[in-house]
């Protein structure tokens, strides 16, 4: 018998174990492709509909600035009163939520974020924003002061 002849009947033999072993490794890797994928697109979607809150958020809380809210503060001696300040924020939850897609959208981005009550996420990114705003029109005053 030959070399040749010896490692083909090896072959034939090993065949259908190399043929199980393979189809194994194929299903794991199959199974974790998927998995990856998965939480790829999840943590895509979860990235894109934050962005577009975010985003959301800060061009509302801008707008009411430029507009409602110095119109306000100009008519009250600078200042904001708490009953302006609850109006406005009910006005901008109702932009953004209109401006991000109405009821769809925000049923799909609670669904996507695992969250039960999207309003209270909303509040509190309308809150956060018209914080920084604050913050970056005092550091701005305080500079043009130097």
């Amino acid at each position: 018998m030959t070399l040749q002849e010896t490692i083909s009947q090896y072959l034939v033999a090993a065949a259908p174990y190399v043929g199980t072993l393979f189809l194994a490794a194929f299903t794991w890797l199959a199974a974790h492709a998927r998995n990856w994928l998965a939480a790829h697109t999840k943590n895509a979607l979860v990235k894109g509909i934050l962005d577009r809150l975010s985003s959301e958020v800060y061009n509302v809380i801008q707008n009411f600035e430029q507009t409602a809210v110095s119109v306000l503060k100009a008519k009250n001696g600078g200042v904001l009163t708490v009953d302006d300040a609850r109006a406005i924020k009910a006005k901008e939850l109702a932009m953004i939520k209109g401006n991000l897609g109405g009821d769809q959208w925000i049923t799909t981005a609670q669904k996507i974020l695992g969250v039960e009550d999207i309003q209270t996420l909303l509040e509190s990114r309308i809150e956060a924003a018209v914080l920084s705003r604050s913050i970056q029109s005092t550091l701005a005053a305080a500079r043009s002061v130097d």
